[in-house]
């Protein structure tokens, strides 16, 4: 009777202890894995994340012909040496009482201390203007550029056949620190590209009313 009841209460320690053994770890790394679970489901953000340097270029309803889309374009055109070519004006360096135009320059650059007068009339440049200015000497007269053409958005693509297409686009003059001392009045302008495709995929082959006064 005696060797009986130690049976069983061997037989029972036994059993608790398998019990331990075979589901407590079990139980205590899925407590472990929720809450690490949980954060991951937390830190992780809600929705399509698209990080971008540059925003999305401005355009209208148009159709684009397979293969181009809206940055695309915008690329082709902002990089064609015709479109970033920067607009100039002419600075002489002595008074400007015959040259069209130039008096609205010279008091920007004068305004902005980068060129001053010298005792027998004309102009030099200063150190300011000098490190600041984008120019060439043309003898008589600097050049100095002002400002640089800037893509707004596409407004027409007409296509006469599947591989050339017309595209009609806006954009406007971004004037640098001489452009806005000249206090120009910016107006979109109006230009036309002509695009072909070819084995590498769409190229611009012409530009047309690209320049405009400033």
């Amino acid at each position: 009777m005696g060797d009986s009841r130690i049976l069983k209460s061997a037989l029972f320690f036994l059993c608790v202890i398998l019990v331990v053994v075979l589901f407590m770890p079990k139980n205590c790394a899925t407590q472990a894995v929720r809450p690490l679970a949980a954060i991951r489901k937390e830190s992780k953000p809600k929705g399509l994340q698209i990080e971008s340097s540059t925003p999305p270029p401005a355009s209208e309803r148009v159709s684009y012909p397979a293969g181009l889309d809206a940055e695309h374009l915008q690329y082709l055109i902002e990089v064609d040496s015709r479109f970033a070519a920067p607009k100039s004006v002419l600075c002489p360096k002595q008074e400007p009482n015959e040259i069209y135009g130039a008096e609205r320059v010279v008091r920007a650059l004068v305004s902005l201390k980068y060129i001053e007068k010298q005792p027998d009339g004309t102009y030099a440049m200063t150190q300011d203007g000098l490190l600041h200015l984008t120019s060439t000497d043309e003898g008589t007269a600097w050049r100095i550029a002002v400002a640089k053409r800037q893509f707004v958005k596409a407004t027409k693509i007409a296509c006469a056949t599947g591989d050339q297409c017309d595209v009609t686009f806006t954009w406007q003059w971004q004037p640098n620190d001489v452009g806005t001392a000249m206090h120009v009045a910016l107006v979109p302008h109006q230009s036309v590209a002509t695009l072909v495709s070819g084995p590498t995929g769409w190229v611009l082959s012409d530009m047309r009313q690209i320049e405009a006064d400033f």
